[in-house]
């Protein structure tokens, strides 16, 4: 794990390309809102996409409380885009560079831009890690 990601630490203002392909950070994502991040193992997961599910039946929810979501996946473009249209969500999903692949599975925090709290663990023997 990165010695900077650990928890009470001030998170990384990641740049990934969105779902369209546009590069974003996570504070112009967040904007002045409070920030749900999902940090997911990608959509071969079904645990993700379970989780997932539950959070898009509640976005309507969410977006009452100015709340921001964002889900980061080990996923490619494209599948970023499948996973993304097959729970019907309506936030940003961003994923890995081309080529780049991840061995971490990240699990979910949620972020006010100052502190986190975050898990990183290795992806289940037998899993491809994205």
């Amino acid at each position: 794990m990165r010695s900077d990601i650990r928890p009470g630490g001030v998170f990384p203002d990641y740049s990934l390309p969105d779902q369209t392909g546009t590069v974003r950070t996570l504070s112009e994502l967040q904007g002045r809102d409070p920030l749900i991040l999902l940090l997911a193992r990608g959509n071969y997961c079904p645990k993700e996409h379970q989780q997932h599910l539950e959070l898009a039946a509640n976005q309507s929810k969410v977006a009452v409380a100015y709340t921001q979501i964002v889900t980061i996946a080990t996923d490619d473009y494209h599948t970023l885009q499948e996973f993304r249209a097959s729970i019907g969500a309506q936030w940003n999903f961003s994923g890995r560079a081309r080529g780049r692949r991840t061995t971490a599975a990240p699990e979910p925090v949620a972020s006010d831009r100052t502190r986190v709290s975050l898990r990183v663990r290795p992806c289940p023997a037998g899993m491809p890690p994205g």
